[in-house]
């Protein structure tokens, strides 16, 4: 102790040095502890907002039959009459407008859809507005897709962004059958509910709108891979290059119809594989966010056998589907 002023004071003890690493421990502990709750808290945000978005297409859709006494087609041409016509020079086909263009005035995008053209293709410019209620906010991928362009089936990382076209995180479902070269068909076991030129009323759907996938998700951050070309995402405007009327996985997603295809078209299957271009993915853990035909939003497991998927993605079928 030392005097002051005749008291006699104890020294005030300062921290030792291992006091202070063992406060810092504690401190990296309870912040480490917290962390994956503030990511678990904001991924649920993201999730509820993404739920959110895919409520309205379902209510855009359901609006569209209210108003024209059909659902949207999935795509079209815009020479309808030469495009159905055979032979066709493929090689020469134009960019069709998609469900997502059709759909606008009931997401309140009326001014965007009244400035197309649907007689003409659309454009690269065209294609550049970005919708807010076409991207889930757990997708980080840039907002113009990074691999698919203005008149172009196929990817072309040669091309400038000016040719690129705003991503969309929600495809329509198709089926369980490829989409490549085929008129859509309203007959047949393994049709889903959108393609070119579907025109389907809720008839159509003799499994029942709740067992019927009508939109899911498709991320951006899994890609193909580049062993066969970098590609993945999807668009909301159409399909570019309407390549032997098929070529829809732009703004169309496939579903598996047996084991041997849940490798490929399966849910989230990682970078690598065919579902980052042609099946269902997102950024949420564990699955995927699905509208229903009915307009309703289930989450479906990555886990969900794909048997009872593709009882989903086929609108008649005539199979049971039990709890999923």
């Amino acid at each position: 102790m030392n005097e002051v002023n005749g008291c006699f004071c104890r020294k005030p003890k300062a921290f030792t040095l291992v006091e202070l690493l063992v406060v810092i421990a504690i401190i990296g502990v309870l912040i480490s502890l917290l962390l994956p709750a503030v990511q678990q808290a904001r991924e649920a945000a993201r999730k509820m907002h993404c739920t959110n978005n895919m409520k309205q297409l379902g209510l855009a859709v359901h609006n569209y039959h209210d108003n024209f006494g059909r659902f949207p087609p999935g795509y079209l041409h815009p020479d309808d009459a030469s495009y159905r016509a055979s032979p066709y020079d493929w090689n020469n086909a134009e960019n069709g407008y998609g469900w997502g263009t059709f759909i606008l005035p009931f997401i309140e995008q009326s001014a965007l859809h009244d400035s197309f053209d649907f007689t003409t293709p659309w454009t690269a410019t065209e294609a550049q507005h970005e919708i807010s209620a076409y991207v889930c906010p757990s997708d980080a991928s840039p907002p113009l897709n990074r691999f698919y362009y203005q008149d172009h089936y196929l990817q072309d990382t040669t091309k400038p962004e000016t040719d690129r076209m705003a991503k969309s995180n929600y495809v329509a479902n198709y089926g369980t059958a490829s989409p490549n070269g085929a008129i859509f068909s309203k007959s047949g076991t393994t049709g889903g509910v959108s393609g070119y030129g579907s025109d389907l009323k809720f008839r159509d759907f003799t499994d029942g709108t709740s067992h019927t996938i009508y939109f899911t998700e498709r991320d951006g951050v899994r890609t193909r891979g580049s062993g066969q070309y970098e590609a993945g995402g999807a668009i909301w405007i159409g399909v570019p290059k309407v390549y032997g009327v098929g070529g829809s996985n732009h703004i169309h997603a496939r579903f598996p119809g047996s084991a041997t295809e849940n490798t490929y078209y399966g849910i989230n299957l990682p970078t690598g594989t065919y579902g980052p271009v042609y099946g269902a993915t997102s950024q949420h853990p564990g699955g995927v966010n699905v509208t229903m035909a009915d307009g309703s939003v289930q989450f479906l497991s990555e886990y969900t056998a794909w048997e009872t998927v593709a009882g989903l993605a086929r609108r008649s079928d005539g199979k049971v589907i039990g709890e999923w």
